[in-house]
């Protein structure tokens, strides 16, 4: 079963590529980011315990389809980026706590490409991840810019799964 960039190395477009493995992987992080996001929206904070409970369940998922362990470098590069990226803009204050570890477990569970292939499993992992974080704060950020008042914090994990799905189903077309 190929995935995530496995196979010929003179591949240069992009493939589609569907398994059960990665469906699974899809599903996973579309429920986990559906609850979180529900969550950030009615209470404007996702608790530890719920984050750490659901991603436990989600990697655990994951790691029964074997897609971790065919898939590691893609795994390793969107982890460590989605680790770096949203520490820092947890550090800076563009997002919250919750925001960031939501960030974490997308790279955790679903990471890269879903149903397709960009080649190479490195850059697919750290763009992936850059792409979803930034659809993430360019919707945070244009609605900060059209709120009048924007005093409550904005929810960004609702954000985080729009540009989850976008990023996954654009690379289907």
């Amino acid at each position: 079963m190929m995935s995530h960039g496995q196979g010929d190395s003179e591949e240069k477009s992009m493939s589609l590529v569907v398994s059960l493995p990665s469906v699974i992987s899809f599903l996973t992080g579309l429920i986990l980011l559906s609850g979180y996001s529900c969550m950030d929206l009615k209470h404007r904070k996702v608790p530890n315990r719920f984050i750490a409970g659901t991603a436990t369940i989600g990697v655990v998922v994951v790691l029964l389809t074997g897609e971790i362990l065919e898939n590691w470098i893609v795994y390793l590069s969107a982890t460590s980026c989605m680790l770096v990226i949203s520490y820092l803009l947890f550090h800076i204050g563009a997002m919250g706590g919750a925001d960031a570890k939501a960030s974490l477990v997308v790279g955790l569970v679903s990471p890269g490409l879903m149903f397709g292939s960009l080649g190479s499993p490195v850059f697919e992992g750290v763009l992936i991840s850059c792409l979803e974080i930034l659809v993430m704060m360019g919707i945070g950020y244009g609605v900060y810019r059209c709120r009048e008042n924007c005093e409550d914090t904005i929810p960004l994990i609702p954000a985080l799964l729009i540009g989850y799905l976008s990023v996954q189903l654009l690379a289907m077309l």
